[in-house]
């Protein structure tokens, strides 16, 4: 039993000497820079406008086809 103590706190001390050490090599790192981004927003933007229009169209053909059906069982 006084082993697996031994054991558990041993395992305890190596955590707790690991995580002291990841801290104080994430400190000692620079911030980070900013990366500039605009251009991919931009670029998502235009693509947003285009997929836009062409799920519109896709939506006009199907309510196309649809008003067709009906006018043609109206008859």
């Amino acid at each position: 039993m006084k082993s697996t103590n031994n054991l558990i706190k041993r395992g305890y001390a190596r955590v707790g000497a690991g995580t002291l050490a990841l801290g104080a090599y994430l400190a000692s790192q620079p911030a980070f820079a900013q990366i500039d981004v605009s251009a991919v927003t931009d670029e998502i933007a235009d693509a947003k406008t285009a997929a836009m229009a062409i799920g519109a169209a896709v939506v006009l053909v199907f309510v196309g086809i649809s008003l067709y059906k009906w006018v043609r069982r109206a008859l």
